[in-house]
């Protein structure tokens, strides 16, 4: 069994709009919030995606990767 997130989920939920609306990259904003990079990427990922279905959009950022959040 997975342990429980130390974050809460309204702090990954802010931390995922930031990567998706601040326009810099996932590496700046994961080490100024102290979480990993790739945790972040995984909450920005998500939230745009339970987006997507919100909105009925099907494509997947797994499957296209210029939707993807970058660390650049």
């Amino acid at each position: 069994m997975a342990r429980p997130s130390p974050y809460s989920p309204e702090f990954r939920e802010e931390a995922a709009q930031l990567v998706i609306r601040a326009g810099r990259s996932v590496r700046e904003i994961a080490d100024e919030l102290g979480v990993n990079k790739e945790t972040l990427r995984s909450w920005a990922r998500k939230l745009e995606d339970e987006r997507r279905c919100a909105a009925g959009d099907d494509l997947d950022t797994r499957t296209n990767p210029r939707s993807r959040p970058t660390d650049d």
